[in-house]
């Protein structure tokens, strides 16, 4: 009996294991539907899962059938609205911003249904109207009287294919009804494989906050105008500045100027500008969204769930294909984006990468996650919204964010800045008082040929100069085609209008250069030649013209540097004058570096490195000389010198320190409180504006708060750890990766099949599956430099903060006393297990992905319990070195983490640091770091595979030797800078 009820348990526990199995299965089969196999499981029978979970099945269409001809799949008729039809003279003095819009259903005949079954898209199929067997009644007619064949249908040959075989796709148009755009089929949307089309199209909603960009207004209706059913503008008496503004786009309304599509537009009036939104530009930015997309659906009626919102800026066009898409098919998932091609000052400045702008979902997520509110739509975080999985459970479908286009199929154009110099000019003074630096408040940025030159050469406001992809006018999305079409009229957006004096200004400027390359001069063994290419350069504009010269110039400017180059070089290394110049130094526009070695020069370097010795009593003036044989009497006389240099140079280091190295404390107390405030105000601000942002707690590290930074108080770190779920991110050694770069890791993403993206807050940052840095310290310079009011802030804490000058990134400049600056770095952080990673790029390798090893913390623990051990003098020699290489602008390359873990072997190597022995061990640390210049390497002392040279080119590395090399001999010089 014992045993049959075990049995009987066991089988009883079996079956309910069996049963929770099978309910775990069908539950976890929704959230798996991305994967490979439960698309091929539902492939192999469609009703298995698809009508179980998804209501997707494909549309049954309304026909109506036409003798003699093919079908067409028709929606279903509904009363037109009044709108749709051009306003009467009569209406022209309504209020504009208070008339309802009721959305029409759309009739268009978009599919058609071939004899053999197949729905078929009209503008993307190659053949559409397939005639019945022996053909229509005219054609039989026709043939019968002139004797030709009769025609035969292509169905009757492929009854027994499969329907889809029917439609005979065109170019840029993909799937079994030939409906999907090519920036649709190669996006990365999850779900192509349930792509069908809708039995009754969407209605579309665009809408667009107006400032004075009218001419890509009027690009946006003329390539929207059709598939989009209802243009919600909005547009503000204030500028985004606070400022008043005429209303044009409610006068060009009103004159007739839109005429053509003024039926489906509804305007939308912002009286009033919200409170701080001056002090906080991006207040009134972010209003601005949220006041159009709340009035502006309020007014709408006749709404569905399922029909599609799209917000915009002005100058953000979706292409016409997407548009279309999302309105015709049914089984995407939402939100989504679009990727557009980027462009400044017109099309023709084509910037690399795209701009993925999140902008669109149906009406139903919109009021049920976003509430209704456009700018949550346009910041990626439905997945935090209260309403989230609620909308995600009544539809049915997981809400994946997707992306129309790619980096290299463009599902729109996003042009900046494009307007005439006094449109830009507008914007520049209207702009809102958020996004900084202001450059509207600047006089000379203000000035139109400023502008023009800016509009001429492609740079931007703070004088930087992108690198361009070449842009052909004939390439497939360079503009849209309205502005193709129009070209004279857009003729300033399609091509440079201030391309065309480049010519002659190049001719200026080669001439100009001709004309002074004789001016040069104490060139050594010249002989005349120099002079007299000189003279023909100069007066070659004389003899030839302007062409002439500039074809001279180009051929032979190249030959007189390469001879000025050859003359100039002497043939062994000289010593520094006076003036810190050396006779044969290159000119200044030839490179940056002031001292280029030859290549006898570094030979001569590295056999001398070889025989250094390792003795520090060695580095006297004689140490150069060969050795020879001495007396004992001369021994102790030298000896006896040598005790006196090093003396000498004991109280020099110590007097160097008193002099330049050590910061007051006071100095030391105001920044360390500047930088205390500033952390508190960002704390708050990121805590008040991001709060879903997991962040830990930030902290103030650095130099300053370890007591080893030198000569003045001008730098600090604040760290922002972020906050990571460990089971979805893991950390890639990098020497493990094809880069083979030791001390730098690749953060990827885990479980993406279980955890889609947008489980972490950092999804949003990931590239190529990977957390990029890159993207996490744009993210926090979005809010340190463009979304804080510093100027205001500063004003309170009696402090001038403003972001630092490109290229520094994420730093602020503090001054906090008349004469005393302060550079806070914000430097994001993370930790995963026991490894400590921050945003500091690798210095030359390119990639965007690579997080640093965090080593400086650990390096400088062990400096200070080495000092604490035996009272040593480690961190006043590492002081002191950081002081010449800050003062010294040809050692200025070398780090202080460099210089720390060249104490730190030299501290394996030896035991006494007393105080005394300061110039023995600042002599042989300057030795030890010739010699690890010399092999290139210097292995940390906490991880020996990482070098820290490795971020050196080789020609620093042979400056900094030289550099170096030439101070062993008189030490002395390295403290007189």
């Amino acid at each position: 009996m014992t045993r049959m009820k075990m049995r009987r348990h066991k089988l009883f526990l079996t079956l309910c294991m069996a049963g929770l199995c099978l309910i775990s299965f069908l539950h976890f089969l929704k959230a798996l539907s991305y994967v490979t196999f439960p698309r091929e499981l539902a492939s192999l029978s469609p009703n298995l899962v698809s009508s179980f979970f998804w209501n997707n099945a494909p549309v049954t269409p309304q026909v109506s059938p036409e003798p003699g001809g093919a079908e067409f799949l028709r929606t279903p008729l509904y009363s037109h609205s009044p709108l749709l039809q051009p306003l009467s003279p009569s209406r022209a003095s309504e209020e504009l911003h208070k008339v309802e819009f009721v959305l029409p259903e759309d009739t268009t005949e978009y599919f058609v249904r071939t004899k053999a079954g197949g729905v078929c898209f009209k503008p993307g199929t190659k053949v559409l109207e397939k005639p019945p067997v022996g053909g229509r009644p005219e054609e039989r007619a026709e043939g019968a009287a002139s004797g030709r064949p009769v025609r035969k249908p292509l169905s009757a040959s492929a009854a027994k294919r499969r329907k889809w075989v029917e439609c005979v796709c065109l170019p840029g148009w993909h799937g079994p009804s030939c409906g999907v755009p090519t920036v649709v089929q190669y996006s990365n949307l999850p779900t192509k494989d349930r792509l069908v089309p809708r039995e009754i199209p969407r209605r579309v909603i665009n809408a667009i906050n107006v400032n004075h960009e009218f001419d890509l207004l009027d690009v946006r209706f003329h390539e929207l105008g059709d598939v989009v059913d209802a243009f919600v503008v909005c547009e503000s008496n204030f500028t985004a500045y606070g400022e008043p503004r005429p209303l044009k786009f409610r006068e060009m309304l009103l004159n007739g100027s839109f005429d053509y599509i003024r039926h489906k537009v509804l305007y939308v009036f912002l009286d009033h500008f919200p409170p701080g939104g001056r002090q906080d530009g991006w207040i009134a930015d972010d209003y601005l969204r949220t006041f159009l997309t709340r009035d502006g659906v309020s007014r709408l009626h006749n709404l569905r769930p399922d029909d599609v919102f799209i917000i915009d800026d002005a100058d953000e066009i979706p292409a016409r294909d997407g548009v279309l898409f999302l309105k015709l098919y049914d089984g995407w998932t939402e939100p989504f984006a679009f990727h557009m091609r980027k462009s400044l000052y017109g099309f023709f400045w084509k910037q690399p990468g795209t701009l993925e702008v999140v902008s669109g979902c149906t009406m139903g997520m919109l009021q049920a996650v976003y509430a209704t509110d456009g700018i949550r739509l346009r910041r990626r975080e439905y997945y935090t919204m209260p309403g989230f999985r609620q909308y995600e459970n009544s539809t049915g479908h997981i809400l994946v964010q997707w992306s129309l286009g790619s980096p290299l199929h463009f599902a729109g154009w996003h042009c900046s800045w494009c307007f005439t110099p006094e449109g830009i000019y507008f914007k520049l003074v209207s702009a809102q008082n958020g996004d900084f630096p202001r450059w509207g408040d600047y006089e000379d940025k203000r000035d139109l040929n400023y502008i023009r030159e800016l509009i001429r050469t492609g740079g931007w406001f703070d004088g930087t100069t992108q690198e361009y992809p070449p842009a052909d006018p004939k390439e497939q999305m360079y503009a849209p085609k309205y502005l193709l079409k129009n070209y004279q009229r857009f003729r300033y957006l399609l091509e440079n209008p201030y391309q065309k004096a480049e010519g002659a200004r190049s001719i200026a400027v080669i001439s100009g250069k001709m004309a002074g390359a004789g001016q040069r001069k104490g060139k050594k063994d010249d002989n005349g030649i120099g002079t007299a290419i000189d003279f023909v350069l100069s007066n070659a504009r004389l003899v030839l013209g302007v062409g002439g010269a500039a074809m001279l110039g180009i051929a032979t400017l190249a030959v007189k540097r390469m001879y000025d180059r050859a003359i100039s070089a002497p043939s062994s290394p000289t010593r520094l004058s006076q003036s810190g110049k050396r006779s044969w130094e290159e000119p200044n526009w030839l490179g940056s570096s002031s001292r280029l070695l030859t290549q006898d020069m570094k030979t001569s370097l590295s056999r001398s490195l070889q025989t250094l010795p390792t003795d520090p009593s060695a580095a006297d003036a004689d140490f150069f000389q060969p050795t020879k044989p001495k007396p004992s009497a001369r021994r102790s006389q030298v000896e006896l010198k040598k005790a006196r240099l090093r003396l000498s140079l004991q109280e020099k280091l110590f007097a160097y320190y008193r002099r330049k190295v050590a910061i007051p404390a006071d100095e030391q107390a105001r920044a360390k409180q500047a930088a205390v405030d500033i952390c508190a105000e960002l704390r708050s601000f990121l805590r008040a504006k991001l709060p879903d942002m997991p962040l830990r707690d930030m902290y103030l590290s650095g130099s300053l708060y370890d007591d080893l930074q030198v000569v003045t108080a001008d730098h600090i770190q604040l760290i922002v750890p972020l906050m990571l779920e460990q089971n979805l991110w893991s950390c890639i050694p990098g020497e493990d990766t094809i880069m083979n770069i030791p001390g730098f890791y690749l953060v990827r993403r885990e479980n993406p099949e279980y955890f889609p993206r947008g489980s972490s807050y950092w999804d949003r940052c990931v590239v190529g599956g990977y957390l990029s840095p890159k993207t996490v310290a744009d993210t926090f310079e979005k809010v340190v430099a463009g979304s804080i009011n510093w100027p205001a802030i500063g004003s309170l804490l009696d402090y001038v903060i403003r972001p630092a000058a490109p290229p520094a990134d994420l730093t602020l400049e503090v001054q906090y006393d008349p004469d005393r600056h302060l550079f806070i770095d914000f430097l994001p952080s993370l930790t995963l297990g026991d490894i400590v990673l921050v945003a500091k790029p690798h210095r030359l390798a390119q990639n965007d992905n690579l997080w640093r090893l965090s080593l400086r913390p650990a390096e400088t623990a062990r400096l200070r319990a080495l000092d604490q051990g035996d009272s040593g003098c480690r961190c006043l020699c590492l002081k002191i070195f950081k002081a010449v290489c800050k003062l010294n602008p040809a050692l200025g390359h070398l780090t202080a983490s460099q210089l720390t873990n060249v104490i730190l072997h030299l501290s394996q190597e030896e035991s006494d640091w007393s105080q005394d022995m300061l110039a023995d061990r600042f002599l042989q640390a300057l030795k030890g770091l010739i010699r690890y210049l010399e092999a290139g390497v210097l292995p940390s002392a906490l991880n020996p595979k990482v070098n820290l040279f490795s971020e050196l080119t080789p020609e620093e590395v042979d400056e900094l030797g030289y550099t170096l090399y030439s101070s062993l001999s008189e030490p002395e010089v390295l403290l007189q800078t």
